[in-house]
């Protein structure tokens, strides 16, 4: 479950990141 969690945090950063990217345009 852990695991997953880790997983699941890296990813939802990453589309953090990647919404962050959009907005600045």
């Amino acid at each position: 479950a852990r695991q997953r969690e880790k997983v699941t945090d890296e990813h939802n950063t990453r589309l953090s990141a990647t919404v962050d990217k959009l907005l600045a345009e």
